[in-house]
Protein backbone atom coordinates (compact mmCIF):
# COMPACT_ATOMS: atom_id res chain seq x y z
CA UNK A 1 0.00 0.00 0.00
CA UNK A 2 1.38 3.40 -0.98
CA UNK A 3 1.48 6.03 1.74
CA UNK A 4 1.41 9.69 0.75
CA UNK A 5 2.47 12.53 3.01
CA UNK A 6 0.46 15.72 2.95
CA UNK A 7 1.97 18.05 0.34
CA UNK A 8 3.60 21.28 1.45
CA UNK A 9 3.04 24.63 -0.29
CA UNK A 10 6.55 24.53 -1.78
CA UNK A 11 5.75 21.20 -3.42
CA UNK A 12 3.21 22.91 -5.67
CA UNK A 13 5.38 25.81 -6.84
CA UNK A 14 8.40 25.97 -9.17
CA UNK A 15 11.51 24.62 -7.47
CA UNK A 16 14.02 27.10 -8.93
CA UNK A 17 13.60 29.65 -6.14
CA UNK A 18 16.50 30.95 -4.01
CA UNK A 19 16.30 30.36 -0.27
CA UNK A 20 19.83 31.18 0.91
CA UNK A 21 20.35 34.13 3.25
CA UNK A 22 22.91 36.67 2.03
CA UNK A 23 25.86 38.08 3.94
CA UNK A 24 24.20 41.49 4.34
CA UNK A 25 21.27 39.90 6.17
CA UNK A 26 23.58 37.95 8.46
CA UNK A 27 25.45 41.15 9.28
CA UNK A 28 22.17 42.98 9.93
CA UNK A 29 20.88 40.39 12.41
CA UNK A 30 23.86 38.78 14.13
CA UNK A 31 24.40 40.09 17.65
CA UNK A 32 21.38 42.45 17.46
CA UNK A 33 18.12 42.60 19.38
CA UNK A 34 15.30 41.81 16.93
CA UNK A 35 11.53 42.06 17.46
CA UNK A 36 8.86 40.56 15.21
CA UNK A 37 5.23 41.70 15.47
CA UNK A 38 2.61 39.25 14.24
CA UNK A 39 5.13 36.54 15.17
CA UNK A 40 2.40 33.88 15.48
CA UNK A 41 1.18 34.38 11.91
CA UNK A 42 2.40 32.32 8.98
CA UNK A 43 4.88 34.92 7.74
CA UNK A 44 5.88 35.95 11.27
CA UNK A 45 6.68 32.34 12.13
CA UNK A 46 8.76 31.97 8.97
CA UNK A 47 10.62 35.18 9.78
CA UNK A 48 11.31 33.97 13.33
CA UNK A 49 12.71 30.66 12.08
CA UNK A 50 15.12 32.38 9.72
CA UNK A 51 16.11 35.02 12.28
CA UNK A 52 16.82 32.45 14.98
CA UNK A 53 19.35 30.77 12.68
CA UNK A 54 21.22 34.08 12.21
CA UNK A 55 22.32 34.29 15.87
CA UNK A 56 20.67 37.51 17.09
CA UNK A 57 21.51 38.64 20.61
CA UNK A 58 17.79 38.33 21.38
CA UNK A 59 14.70 37.46 19.35
CA UNK A 60 11.46 38.93 20.69
CA UNK A 61 8.15 37.51 19.46
CA UNK A 62 5.08 39.74 19.78
CA UNK A 63 1.50 38.66 19.04
CA UNK A 64 -1.98 38.35 20.57
CA UNK A 65 -2.38 34.63 19.84
CA UNK A 66 -1.15 32.87 23.00
CA UNK A 67 -1.57 29.36 21.60
CA UNK A 68 0.51 29.96 18.49
CA UNK A 69 3.06 31.97 20.46
CA UNK A 70 3.50 28.94 22.70
CA UNK A 71 3.90 26.67 19.66
CA UNK A 72 6.47 29.07 18.22
CA UNK A 73 8.36 29.10 21.52
CA UNK A 74 8.44 25.29 21.59
CA UNK A 75 9.66 25.10 18.01
CA UNK A 76 12.48 27.58 18.52
CA UNK A 77 13.66 26.66 22.02
CA UNK A 78 12.25 23.21 22.78
CA UNK A 79 10.64 24.55 25.95
CA UNK A 80 7.43 26.31 26.93
CA UNK A 81 6.97 29.76 28.42
CA UNK A 82 9.20 30.80 31.32
CA UNK A 83 9.83 34.12 33.05
CA UNK A 84 12.83 34.52 30.76
CA UNK A 85 10.89 33.93 27.52
CA UNK A 86 11.23 36.75 25.00
CA UNK A 87 7.56 36.71 24.07
CA UNK A 88 5.06 39.54 24.30
CA UNK A 89 1.31 38.92 24.46
CA UNK A 90 0.62 42.37 23.08
CA UNK A 91 -1.84 43.92 20.64
CA UNK A 92 -0.29 46.45 18.25
CA UNK A 93 -3.52 48.46 18.59
CA UNK A 94 -2.72 49.01 22.27
CA UNK A 95 -0.24 51.89 22.14
CA UNK A 96 0.65 51.80 25.83
CA UNK A 97 1.28 48.05 26.00
CA UNK A 98 3.28 48.22 22.80
CA UNK A 99 5.37 51.07 24.16
CA UNK A 100 6.10 49.04 27.29
CA UNK A 101 7.19 46.04 25.20
CA UNK A 102 9.58 48.18 23.15
CA UNK A 103 10.98 49.80 26.27
CA UNK A 104 11.81 46.40 27.76
CA UNK A 105 13.01 44.67 24.57
CA UNK A 106 15.03 47.65 23.28
CA UNK A 107 15.14 46.23 19.73
CA UNK A 108 17.65 47.32 17.11
CA UNK A 109 15.61 45.82 14.27
CA UNK A 110 11.82 45.52 14.06
CA UNK A 111 9.91 43.46 11.50
CA UNK A 112 6.29 44.53 11.64
CA UNK A 113 4.21 41.67 10.22
CA UNK A 114 1.09 42.06 12.40
CA UNK A 115 -1.90 42.68 10.13
CA UNK A 116 -5.37 41.57 9.14
CA UNK A 117 -5.17 40.28 5.56
CA UNK A 118 -8.37 38.34 4.80
CA UNK A 119 -9.91 40.47 2.08
CA UNK A 120 -13.48 39.21 2.30
CA UNK A 121 -13.63 39.63 6.08
CA UNK A 122 -12.23 43.16 5.94
CA UNK A 123 -15.00 44.17 3.54
CA UNK A 124 -17.39 43.43 6.41
CA UNK A 125 -15.16 44.67 9.23
CA UNK A 126 -13.43 47.70 7.79
CA UNK A 127 -13.05 49.34 11.22
CA UNK A 128 -10.99 46.38 12.44
CA UNK A 129 -8.83 46.68 9.33
CA UNK A 130 -8.14 50.34 10.04
CA UNK A 131 -7.41 49.78 13.72
CA UNK A 132 -4.96 46.92 13.11
CA UNK A 133 -3.39 47.73 9.75
CA UNK A 134 -3.16 51.52 10.00
CA UNK A 135 -3.44 52.52 13.67
CA UNK A 136 -1.40 49.49 14.73
CA UNK A 137 1.32 50.40 12.24
CA UNK A 138 1.38 53.97 13.50
CA UNK A 139 1.81 52.69 17.06
CA UNK A 140 4.73 50.51 15.96
CA UNK A 141 6.38 53.37 14.07
CA UNK A 142 6.05 55.73 17.03
CA UNK A 143 7.36 53.17 19.50
CA UNK A 144 10.29 52.40 17.19
CA UNK A 145 11.20 56.07 16.93
CA UNK A 146 10.80 56.66 20.66
CA UNK A 147 12.97 53.75 21.71
CA UNK A 148 15.85 54.14 19.28
CA UNK A 149 15.14 51.35 16.82
CA UNK A 150 17.77 51.41 14.09
CA UNK A 151 15.68 49.86 11.32
CA UNK A 152 11.98 49.12 10.81
CA UNK A 153 10.53 46.83 8.14
CA UNK A 154 6.79 47.05 7.51
CA UNK A 155 5.35 44.00 5.73
CA UNK A 156 2.73 45.23 3.27
CA UNK A 157 0.94 43.48 0.43
CA UNK A 158 0.48 43.64 -3.32
CA UNK A 159 -3.07 44.92 -2.77
CA UNK A 160 -1.57 48.27 -1.70
CA UNK A 161 -0.50 48.93 -5.29
CA UNK A 162 -4.11 49.14 -6.52
CA UNK A 163 -6.35 49.91 -3.51
CA UNK A 164 -9.72 48.61 -4.75
CA UNK A 165 -10.59 46.93 -1.44
CA UNK A 166 -10.49 47.68 2.27
CA UNK A 167 -7.42 45.45 2.52
CA UNK A 168 -5.57 47.36 -0.18
CA UNK A 169 -6.66 50.76 1.15
CA UNK A 170 -5.49 50.03 4.70
CA UNK A 171 -2.20 48.58 3.47
CA UNK A 172 -1.56 51.67 1.33
CA UNK A 173 -2.33 54.01 4.24
CA UNK A 174 0.02 52.00 6.45
CA UNK A 175 2.78 52.44 3.88
CA UNK A 176 2.23 56.21 4.00
CA UNK A 177 2.39 56.13 7.81
CA UNK A 178 5.78 54.39 7.61
CA UNK A 179 7.10 56.92 5.10
CA UNK A 180 6.23 59.87 7.32
CA UNK A 181 8.57 59.17 10.25
CA UNK A 182 11.77 61.24 10.13
CA UNK A 183 14.95 60.02 11.76
CA UNK A 184 14.15 56.33 11.35
CA UNK A 185 15.40 53.92 8.71
CA UNK A 186 12.07 52.45 7.68
CA UNK A 187 10.46 51.04 4.58
CA UNK A 188 7.56 48.86 3.48
CA UNK A 189 7.98 45.55 1.66
CA UNK A 190 5.10 44.37 -0.52
CA UNK A 191 4.67 40.63 -0.35
CA UNK A 192 2.45 38.92 -2.90
CA UNK A 193 -0.05 36.15 -2.23
CA UNK A 194 1.40 33.66 0.26
CA UNK A 195 0.46 30.04 -0.42
CA UNK A 196 0.14 28.48 3.01
CA UNK A 197 -0.72 31.65 4.88
CA UNK A 198 -3.32 31.45 7.63
CA UNK A 199 -6.83 31.83 6.24
CA UNK A 200 -5.60 31.47 2.67
CA UNK A 201 -6.78 29.34 -0.25
CA UNK A 202 -4.36 26.67 0.97
CA UNK A 203 -6.38 26.00 4.14
CA UNK A 204 -9.57 25.50 2.15
CA UNK A 205 -7.82 23.28 -0.40
CA UNK A 206 -6.31 20.99 2.25
CA UNK A 207 -9.57 20.63 4.17
CA UNK A 208 -11.90 20.18 1.22
CA UNK A 209 -9.66 17.76 -0.68
CA UNK A 210 -9.10 15.55 2.38
CA UNK A 211 -12.83 15.50 3.20
CA UNK A 212 -13.85 14.62 -0.35
CA UNK A 213 -15.69 17.91 -0.74
CA UNK A 214 -15.76 20.07 -3.84
CA UNK A 215 -12.85 22.49 -3.84
CA UNK A 216 -14.26 26.01 -4.06
CA UNK A 217 -12.32 28.61 -6.03
CA UNK A 218 -13.28 32.01 -7.36
CA UNK A 219 -12.05 31.44 -10.92
CA UNK A 220 -10.39 28.09 -11.71
CA UNK A 221 -8.64 29.54 -14.76
CA UNK A 222 -7.20 32.48 -12.86
CA UNK A 223 -3.40 32.53 -12.50
CA UNK A 224 -1.65 33.90 -9.42
CA UNK A 225 1.89 34.84 -8.50
CA UNK A 226 2.50 32.92 -5.31
CA UNK A 227 5.24 32.56 -2.72
CA UNK A 228 5.61 30.26 0.27
CA UNK A 229 5.94 31.73 3.77
CA UNK A 230 9.61 30.73 3.97
CA UNK A 231 10.37 32.18 0.56
CA UNK A 232 8.61 35.44 1.43
CA UNK A 233 10.44 35.65 4.77
CA UNK A 234 13.81 35.22 3.07
CA UNK A 235 13.09 37.98 0.56
CA UNK A 236 11.72 40.33 3.24
CA UNK A 237 14.98 39.96 5.17
CA UNK A 238 16.98 40.62 2.01
CA UNK A 239 14.97 43.81 1.50
CA UNK A 240 15.54 44.76 5.14
CA UNK A 241 19.28 44.74 4.56
CA UNK A 242 18.83 47.27 1.72
CA UNK A 243 16.91 49.89 3.73
CA UNK A 244 18.57 53.25 4.24
CA UNK A 245 17.36 56.70 5.25
CA UNK A 246 15.83 57.34 1.84
CA UNK A 247 13.09 54.82 2.63
CA UNK A 248 10.82 53.89 -0.24
CA UNK A 249 8.86 50.74 -0.90
CA UNK A 250 10.34 47.39 -1.83
CA UNK A 251 8.46 45.01 -4.12
CA UNK A 252 9.08 41.27 -4.24
CA UNK A 253 9.02 39.53 -7.59
CA UNK A 254 6.91 36.42 -7.00
CA UNK A 255 7.91 34.92 -10.32
CA UNK A 256 5.70 33.24 -12.88
CA UNK A 257 1.95 32.89 -12.53
CA UNK A 258 0.49 29.53 -11.52
CA UNK A 259 -3.02 28.56 -12.59
CA UNK A 260 -5.33 27.88 -9.65
CA UNK A 261 -6.84 24.77 -11.24
CA UNK A 262 -3.34 23.34 -11.76
CA UNK A 263 -2.61 23.84 -8.05
CA UNK A 264 -5.74 21.91 -7.09
CA UNK A 265 -4.94 18.92 -9.31
CA UNK A 266 -1.27 18.93 -8.38
CA UNK A 267 -2.17 18.86 -4.68
CA UNK A 268 -4.54 15.90 -5.14
CA UNK A 269 -1.94 14.02 -7.16
CA UNK A 270 0.80 14.46 -4.56
CA UNK A 271 -1.57 13.59 -1.71
CA UNK A 272 -2.72 10.40 -3.44
CA UNK A 273 -6.31 11.64 -3.58
CA UNK A 274 -8.78 11.30 -6.43
CA UNK A 275 -9.12 14.34 -8.63
CA UNK A 276 -11.50 16.63 -6.74
CA UNK A 277 -14.54 18.34 -8.13
CA UNK A 278 -13.97 22.06 -8.48
CA UNK A 279 -16.75 24.58 -7.88
CA UNK A 280 -16.35 28.12 -9.21
CA UNK A 281 -17.87 30.63 -6.79
CA UNK A 282 -16.99 33.82 -8.63
CA UNK A 283 -14.98 36.68 -7.11
CA UNK A 284 -15.41 37.23 -3.38
CA UNK A 285 -15.92 40.69 -1.87
CA UNK A 286 -12.59 42.45 -1.54
CA UNK A 287 -10.78 40.18 -3.98
CA UNK A 288 -8.01 42.02 -5.79
CA UNK A 289 -7.90 41.61 -9.56
CA UNK A 290 -4.53 43.27 -10.16
CA UNK A 291 -1.61 40.85 -10.15
CA UNK A 292 1.16 43.45 -10.34
CA UNK A 293 2.44 44.76 -6.98
CA UNK A 294 3.33 48.12 -8.57
CA UNK A 295 0.81 50.93 -8.86
CA UNK A 296 0.35 53.74 -11.39
CA UNK A 297 3.28 56.15 -11.39
CA UNK A 298 5.54 53.86 -9.38
CA UNK A 299 8.81 53.10 -11.12
CA UNK A 300 10.46 50.04 -9.60
CA UNK A 301 14.20 49.76 -10.02
CA UNK A 302 16.39 46.71 -9.63
CA UNK A 303 18.45 46.23 -6.49
CA UNK A 304 21.58 44.14 -5.88
CA UNK A 305 19.25 41.36 -4.69
CA UNK A 306 17.54 39.18 -7.27
CA UNK A 307 13.72 39.40 -7.13
CA UNK A 308 13.74 42.49 -4.89
CA UNK A 309 12.78 45.78 -6.58
CA UNK A 310 12.65 49.25 -5.10
CA UNK A 311 10.20 52.10 -5.73
CA UNK A 312 11.37 55.63 -4.86
CA UNK A 313 9.72 57.22 -1.81
CA UNK A 314 6.64 59.37 -2.29
CA UNK A 315 5.45 62.37 -0.31
CA UNK A 316 2.43 61.99 1.92
CA UNK A 317 -0.56 64.01 0.66
CA UNK A 318 -1.42 67.32 2.34
CA UNK A 319 -3.67 66.96 5.37
CA UNK A 320 -2.76 63.31 5.83
CA UNK A 321 -2.73 63.53 9.63
CA UNK A 322 -6.25 65.00 9.61
CA UNK A 323 -7.41 62.18 7.36
CA UNK A 324 -6.03 59.64 9.83
CA UNK A 325 -7.62 61.38 12.81
CA UNK A 326 -11.08 61.22 11.18
CA UNK A 327 -10.54 57.63 10.13
CA UNK A 328 -9.41 56.54 13.60
CA UNK A 329 -12.38 58.24 15.26
CA UNK A 330 -14.85 56.48 12.95
CA UNK A 331 -13.11 53.13 13.34
CA UNK A 332 -12.98 53.42 17.12
CA UNK A 333 -16.73 53.98 17.08
CA UNK A 334 -17.16 50.89 14.83
CA UNK A 335 -18.92 53.16 12.31
CA UNK A 336 -18.47 50.86 9.31
CA UNK A 337 -20.26 53.01 6.68
CA UNK A 338 -18.23 56.08 7.60
CA UNK A 339 -14.95 54.17 7.72
CA UNK A 340 -15.56 52.82 4.26
CA UNK A 341 -16.57 56.20 2.92
CA UNK A 342 -13.42 57.82 4.33
CA UNK A 343 -11.31 55.09 2.78
CA UNK A 344 -13.05 55.60 -0.57
CA UNK A 345 -12.29 59.34 -0.40
CA UNK A 346 -8.59 58.49 -0.29
CA UNK A 347 -8.71 55.68 -2.83
CA UNK A 348 -11.08 56.21 -5.72
CA UNK A 349 -10.83 52.60 -6.82
CA UNK A 350 -12.55 51.35 -3.66
CA UNK A 351 -16.04 50.26 -4.66
CA UNK A 352 -18.91 52.12 -3.04
CA UNK A 353 -21.74 50.37 -1.22
CA UNK A 354 -25.33 51.42 -0.82
CA UNK A 355 -25.00 52.05 2.93
CA UNK A 356 -21.74 54.02 2.75
CA UNK A 357 -23.61 57.33 2.67
CA UNK A 358 -25.49 56.61 5.88
CA UNK A 359 -23.00 58.42 8.13
CA UNK A 360 -23.57 62.20 8.36
CA UNK A 361 -20.76 64.62 7.50
CA UNK A 362 -20.96 66.22 10.94
CA UNK A 363 -20.36 62.90 12.71
CA UNK A 364 -19.03 63.40 16.24
CA UNK A 365 -17.17 60.38 17.63
CA UNK A 366 -18.46 59.03 20.93
CA UNK A 367 -14.92 58.99 22.22
CA UNK A 368 -14.73 62.76 21.95
CA UNK A 369 -12.13 64.95 20.24
CA UNK A 370 -8.38 64.37 20.29
CA UNK A 371 -6.18 61.31 19.88
CA UNK A 372 -7.59 59.32 22.80
CA UNK A 373 -9.24 56.11 21.69
CA UNK A 374 -12.12 54.83 23.78
CA UNK A 375 -10.95 51.22 24.13
CA UNK A 376 -7.18 51.29 23.97
CA UNK A 377 -6.29 54.69 25.40
CA UNK A 378 -4.22 57.59 24.09
CA UNK A 379 -0.95 57.38 22.24
CA UNK A 380 1.95 57.90 24.68
CA UNK A 381 3.51 61.34 24.30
Amino acid sequence: MTHHRRPRPQDLLPATRPHATGAAVRELVAGRHVLVTGAAGSLGRALARRLAALRPAALHLLDVDEGRLHAQQLELTGAGFTDASSVWLTDVRDARALDAAFAHAAPDLVLHAAALTHGALLERFSAAGVMTNVWGTQNVVRAAHRHGVRRLVHVSGAAAAHPTSVLGATQRLAELVVRGQDGLQAASVRVGAVLGGRGSFWDALVHQAAAGLPVTVGDPDAARRLVTPDEAAGLVLEAAALIDRSGGTFVLDAGERVRVLDLVHRYAELAGLPAPRVTATGPTPGEEHHGAPVGPGERPRPTPVDRVLRCPPVTRPPGFDRVLARLYAAADDADEPRVRRLLAEQHGGLAARADDDAAPDDHVPRSGPGPALRVLGPVPA
